[in-house]
């Protein structure tokens, strides 16, 4: 979108080739974003005279709304998929990946700010509430010690890549708006558009950048300690370790403790693969293992079940 709407050369409309065609094997959000930025190409392009660069432009447009067709279909195919209608049925839950929900509420206010009083935003109220919203950010490795629904681990994260898509589409607009209203400017742009402004819109984002960084670090650190602990469990250890001799429920292993994860885990993290693996406690009957609506379970052969649960080699399973 940034180069669509600036001055056309032709190197530019060749990238532009490339990154359609790159999006053709892109994710499902081009159902949105490639209609989006085909039509700003082809809105671009309205007084362009160079016919070897319009004919760029238009394999780029085509390229990016053959991607959105791409995802429609994979998206009707899915459709009806049990697993695909749970996801989309919890859409609003991305609320619970703090590190993506807290920033854009701060964003959201200075927003509502520059809507309603768009002189606010030459002062230091902006600038207050970005602070703020850094050191909110910054700490939400710690809300999990105050509330378990704080909730930072992978479950969350695709719910916020979806809303992450929906908010990306909306800036594009955004960013169209602006690059095509340089006369009769709203005035909230006009004020954005003056120098002083600006600076700290741009200081403002790397500050949140830079709050954003702390969680990061904090967390590959503490994911990184809790790998070692696992696997300091499986080489040492030797047959089934069940979890309720293991404090996985306490900080900080509770922030990426998963049941069904752990004899997975075990396995990747252990030196001598299946002498020892981490197992919870479970009847496999309130809480199966395994939900056949989520697809279907391949063959095993060569393994069956033996006496106890464990899986024996050399059984050619029925």
């Amino acid at each position: 979108m940034a180069i669509a709407l600036t001055d056309w050369r032709r190197g530019d409309a060749a990238l532009l080739c490339v990154l359609g065609l790159l999006c053709l094997r892109s994710y499902e959000a081009l159902i949105y974003l490639g209609p989006l930025v085909a039509a700003c190409i082809l809105w671009s392009m309205r007084d362009l005279r160079d016919g070897g660069t319009r004919l760029l432009l238009t394999v780029a447009a085509l390229a990016f709304i053959g991607a959105a067709i791409i995802s429609g279909v994979t998206i009707i195919d899915y459709w009806g998929h049990p697993h695909f209608a749970k996801v989309r049925s919890m859409s609003l839950e991305f609320w619970q990946n703090l590190q993506f929900t807290v920033p854009i509420a701060g964003i959201v206010i200075c927003a509502l700010i520059g809507l309603v009083r768009p002189g606010l935003l030459r002062g230091r109220l902006p600038i207050a509430i970005v602070a703020i919203t850094s050191v909110a950010l910054a700490l939400t490795p710690w809300y999990r010690l105050l509330s378990d629904y704080s909730i930072l681990y992978p479950p969350s994260q695709y719910l916020a890549r979806q809303a992450a898509g929906v908010l990306l589409a909306a800036l594009l607009v955004c960013l169209w708006l602006h690059a095509a209203w340089r006369n009769n400017t709203p005035r909230i742009l006009a004020v954005l558009r003056e120098p002083g402004v600006a600076r700290r819109l741009v200081a403002s984002t790397l500050v949140l950048f830079v709050a954003a960084t702390i969680p990061d670090l904090v967390l590959t650190h503490l994911w990184t300690g809790y790998l070692d602990r696992i696997a300091a469990l499986v080489n040492r250890g030797e047959g089934a370790i069940p979890t309720r001799t293991l404090p996985l429920a306490e900080w900080p292993d509770k922030l990426f403790t998963q049941d069904w994860s752990l004899p997975a885990l075990s396995a990747v993290v252990s030196r001598t693969p299946g002498r020892a693996y981490v197992i919870a406690d479970k009847d496999y009957l309130s809480n199966p293992p395994f939900d056949p609506a989520c697809g279907t379970l391949p063959r095993l052969t060569g393994y069956g079940w033996g006496v106890g649960g464990q899986i024996m080699r050399g059984f050619h399973s029925r």
